[in-house]
């Protein structure tokens, strides 16, 4: 099954639970928090270099941390930004026009119709990653 990666904003608790669930990826991990105090500091987690154990720096209640996050997709998977190729029918040549349309917090069943030819996701990057294809589903 296909995976998209996203980022994710976390509160602390939700941090240390992806954390110890995530151990492989926070082994010797500092995250930094997304808001500065007055100061113009930042706080921090540090997790350990067997990632079981972590410090915190001044996290406070208001702190949240970005975290990249990997999960499989389905065509019910909604997501931020879907671009849909289509063919759309020009009359005045009497032939195939192909189309292009963003939907913005969409899965791929919600949206395909049978002028559908293949959707792409938009990474961070702005690059385009091809995760359907008519005829043959999601791909890997």
């Amino acid at each position: 099954m296909p995976t998209i990666k996203r980022k994710v904003e976390m509160n602390l608790p939700q941090l240390i639970e992806w954390g110890w669930k995530n151990i492989n990826k926070v082994q010797s991990e500092i995250f930094i928090s997304n808001v500065s105090d007055f100061f113009g500091n930042y706080s921090t987690v540090h997790f350990s270099v067997d990632g079981y154990c972590f410090k915190t720096d001044s996290v406070s209640h208001k702190d949240t941390f970005t975290v990249e996050v990997e999960e499989a997709i389905s065509e019910d998977t909604v997501i931020d930004n879907l671009i849909e190729i289509n063919e759309l029918i020009d009359f005045k040549k009497e032939g195939l026009l192909g189309g292009v349309r963003l939907y913005k917090n969409s899965s791929i069943n919600q949206v395909e119709n049978d002028k559908s030819v293949a959707y792409y996701i938009i990474n961070d990057d702005l690059k385009m990653t091809l995760i359907w294809k008519r005829k043959e589903g999601l791909v890997e």
